[in-house]
């Protein structure tokens, strides 16, 4: 029987105490979605906001990864009960991992129903934009997971176990800057008739343009040689991402025709991540293929206001952006 995530909390919220071992037991997923002529490299990493809790192995070259991973955590402090646990399934890659989907499992049903085993659907990124009016609204089938979690209350950890304070990892403060460096594309798909584009780079934080390069007119071969500073701060979940996406410029609008997704978390543990990415794009249809590269290189830099880094470089506080998102969404409280 096939599970959806529980509905988003509704306003009146309360305090949840939570004191306890949480078994994770992650077993399987199932039609993980295919990037262009390969398959995924899956594997599931499970956070709470933005602190990486649990992590399966990495599984080779298929779409029905099977792990029977099992491991567990204490966790303790008090929260607001609209937080989750959040499953997110990685495709591992030569340069990064990509997003491959993901599931919220609020804390507050956990800890009630204290044993959870079911299947669930895993939930796909939103693309709701000014560029994107024309894509489909609603859900999307990007594969499964099967888990189960057991909540077990108890008021200290037992000795050697894994621990962690819930309360102080709701969500990841951030203040830096980050550099752009986008240098060119090869072999982009055609975006008309006449077998050209007109491409440019857009890069965006919670569907928010950070930066744009220019456009660059009737070639599958764009060199930008483009760069910028950015100044970002606020706060983000696990799964924020930096998305970057080729489109070609038309009279009215845009059209994409590629895309890559950096994970925020590991661009700030890593400080630099670049070299010729794999652009995908995803037809009417839902399937995922690859078109493309693009040659680029992002950094970020922990700063401080004033600071020689930041200079007058443009600021954007995502942090609002992502509450602006959440409430959007029904959620409440996530960035208190």
């Amino acid at each position: 029987l096939l599970s959806s995530p529980s509905s988003p909390p509704s306003p009146a919220m309360t305090v949840l105490n939570v004191g306890g071992i949480f078994k994770v037991s992650i077993d399987n997923c199932k039609d993980l979605v295919r990037k262009g002529s390969h398959k995924s490299d899956p594997y599931v990493q499970v956070s709470y906001g933005y602190k990486k809790l649990l992590v399966t192995p990495e599984i080779g070259n298929t779409q029905f990864p099977v792990w029977k991973f099992e491991d567990e955590i204490y966790l303790h402090g008090k929260v607001k009960d609209s937080q989750v646990l959040t499953f997110t399934v990685w495709d591992k890659e030569l340069l990064l991992s990509a997003f491959n989907g993901k599931v919220d499992i609020p804390l507050k049903h956990i800890v009630d129903e204290k044993t959870i085993e079911k299947t669930y659907k895993l939930e796909a990124e939103a693309h709701e934009d000014e560029e994107d009016k024309d894509k489909k609204k609603g859900d999307e089938y990007i594969g499964t997971i099967d888990l189960k979690i057991e909540y077990i209350p108890q008021e200290t950890a037992p000795a050697g176990m894994k621990e962690l304070n819930i309360e102080n990892y709701k969500n990841e403060p951030i203040h830096g800057v980050l550099d752009f460096d986008i240098k060119e594309a090869t072999k982009l798909m055609k975006g008309d008739k006449m077998g050209k584009s007109d491409p440019y780079v857009v890069c965006k934080i919670t569907k928010h343009k950070i930066t744009t390069t220019p456009v660059i007119g009737n070639t599958l071969y764009p060199v930008w040689k483009f760069t910028d500073r950015v100044v970002v701060k606020g706060v983000l979940l696990n799964d924020t991402t930096l998305d970057v996406e080729v489109r070609d410029k038309d009279m009215i609008g845009s059209d994409l025709i590629g895309a890559i997704a950096i994970p925020m978390t590991e661009l700030m543990e890593k400080g630099e991540v670049g070299g010729n990415f794999p652009l995908y794009v995803k037809d009417k249809k839902g399937d995922v293929s690859e078109h493309g590269h693009l040659n680029a290189t992002f950094k970020y830099k922990k700063s401080f206001p004033g600071s020689a880094d930041e200079g007058d470089a443009k600021e954007v506080d995502f942090g609002d952006l992502q509450a602006k998102k959440w409430k959007k969404e029904g959620h409440k409280d996530y960035t208190k």
